[in-house]
């Protein structure tokens, strides 16, 4: 079980190093499009950097690589299985985050970045109750909305591409 454990953290920190890849990236391609100067100051960068899901994970991505923090534990979660003889509920093993804390996050803290006590207080919360999964997947669909938006406004406007 210590093996599978581990693998799970391995699988754990390449999650949030393609979630976290996904603003890394962002600059050089916003640039491509002539937008990396638009992008900053704009309405859909700011909802994205307010919401409490995206900056933590984003956070916990970085204090994860460098420091031993940010793991996730295996848990039992019940789903429904949709079979030919009927719905029948079964029990698996998801992993859920370790609850963070203010001082973990605040480690890799810049003048910059800071580290929302709301934002801390939302993600335990809501980490206690969907499995590391599920919150990069609602991660990513949170911040691929306001990018589009982004996008669609701001691709008209700005023609260098």
């Amino acid at each position: 079980e210590k093996q599978q454990f581990d693998l799970a953290n391995w699988y754990l920190r390449a999650g949030l190093g393609e979630f976290k890849a996904i603003f890394d990236v962002l600059p050089a391609d916003l640039r491509t499009l002539g937008l990396h100067t638009v992008w900053p100051r704009s309405e859909f960068c700011r909802e994205i950097g307010a919401d409490p899901l995206i900056s933590i994970l984003k956070k916990l991505r970085d204090v994860n690589v460098h420091t031993h923090l940010g793991r996730a534990k295996p848990r039992v979660s019940r789903a429904i299985h949709i079979t030919p003889v009927g719905d029948v509920e079964k029990s698996s093993y998801a992993l859920y985050f370790d609850q963070v804390s203010i001082n973990q996050l605040g480690r890799q803290q810049t003048r910059q970045q800071t580290v929302d006590p709301d934002h801390v207080d939302w993600f335990n919360r809501q980490s206690n109750h969907w499995p590391v999964q599920r919150l990069l997947i609602e991660a990513t669909y949170r911040s691929s909305v306001p990018l589009r938006n982004f996008l669609v406004v701001n691709w008209r406007k700005h023609p260098a591409h």
